[in-house]
């Protein structure tokens, strides 16, 4: 049997997870123990030498099968694991860390990490998505506080589920600095002056990559670097190769989440280009959005609340609509801000002041009372 202070349940793998590793280093520095139980289904991750950090590899298909098996693991895992506070790091494992938290009599926390009654990939499918929500209203109610990563999304769990313990602690990086830059343009065979946009995140629906393979075959001098990988990854190289992108379009694979800013501060700007496909991408606020700020490089956005609230209180970027004419639209700001060095270069600048705001160490401190 293990004893620790923190015990965190995740349904993907945990060292691609910023959240999770900036939350877990802070807890060790406050002299806290911490263990952590993960899944993962790609094959080429990488291995993990943290002490009691378990993460089990399943395969993600067939559903029901990788669900069971998650279940099964997770709960007899969690039996060996006797902490005084568990944290569900998503709905998925939100059952099983309430059932064990109530054995043992622990604190319970829940990160919220984005509107899972109302999930964009799950927009085809109401049954599921249905019986998502059906868990998540059921078990919330069980938690001792409720993780948001933002202002709108507080308000919104708060009103949804009619609970009041909700506290934000958004998806900010730790201020850190590129240790070993990516020369993308000598990686890749490019021109000096080629311009250099980039995406890291997931690979699904919704991210607006699909929108960007469509557009940017029409424009000049420009690479784009997708960091990830996910469910849409294969669809997308297929794109690619059609399109004959391939002098475009560059795949890194997953990335360790400490080594995300040697990538993008490599890069002019940064993507973040989410559709409103479903209300919780609609109140999106990605912690790719911060990690691009943290980076040093300006942000080309989709017009959604919470980061265009965020980009324009600091200037650190452009806003572009995907609702009407997104194609046309998007075109012609990934034009303006490559044809415009000077205005990129004040954008870049204030993203220096920014961070003194945004990053993780002050975010936690602010919240620094959950944990202690």
């Amino acid at each position: 049997m293990i004893s620790v202070d923190f015990c965190s349940v995740f349904l993907s793998n945990p060292i691609y997870d910023s959240r999770l590793v900036n939350l877990d280093e802070s807890l060790t520095k406050n002299s806290k123990s911490t263990a952590v139980v993960g899944f993962d289904w790609f094959e080429n991750s990488r291995k993990i030498s943290k002490t009691n950090w378990f993460i089990f590899k399943i395969k993600r298909r067939p559903a029901f099968i990788f669900y069971l098996k998650f279940i099964y693991l997770a709960f007899f895992q969690l039996k060996e694991i006797k902490a005084k506070t568990y944290i569900a790091e998503d709905v998925y494992s939100l059952p099983i860390v309430v059932f064990w938290a109530k054995i043992r009599k622990a604190k319970i926390l829940y990160n919220s990490r984005e509107f899972y009654f109302a999930l964009g990939g799950l927009s085809n499918r109401p049954k599921i998505q249905k019986l998502i929500s059906w868990i998540e209203n059921k078990f919330i109610k069980s938690v001792d506080v409720v993780l948001a990563t933002g202002e709108m999304d507080k308000e919104i769990l708060e009103k949804q589920y009619q609970i009041s313990n909700v506290r934000v602690i958004r998806n900010i990086p730790k201020m850190t600095f590129p240790t070993s830059k990516i020369d993308f343009r000598e990686k890749y065979n490019l021109p000096n002056d080629c311009f250099i946009m980039i995406y890291q995140g997931i690979l699904q629906e919704g991210r607006g990559i699909k929108l960007v393979l469509n557009t940017i075959s029409e424009i000049d001098n420009i690479a784009f670097i997708i960091v990830g990988d996910g469910p849409k990854s294969e669809e997308y190289k297929k794109i690619v190769e059609e399109k004959r992108l391939e002098r475009k379009v560059f795949f890194t694979g997953l990335v360790e989440h400490n080594e995300l800013i040697n990538y993008s501060a490599s890069a002019n700007i940064g993507l973040s280009l989410i559709e409103n496909i479903s209300l919780s991408y609609f109140y999106a606020l990605p912690n790719k959005l911060f990690e691009y700020i943290n980076s040093g490089i300006p942000i080309l956005s989709s017009d959604l609340p919470q980061m265009k609230q965020i980009i324009e209180k600091f200037k650190i970027g452009r806003i572009v609509n995907l609702e009407h004419d997104p194609e046309a639209n998007l075109k012609n700001e990934i034009q303006t801000m490559r044809d415009n060095p000077q205005y990129l270069l004040q954008m870049k600048s204030n993203t220096i002041r920014a961070v003194q705001e945004l990053n993780w160490d002050v975010e936690f401190e602010r919240n620094k009372d959950i944990f202690m």
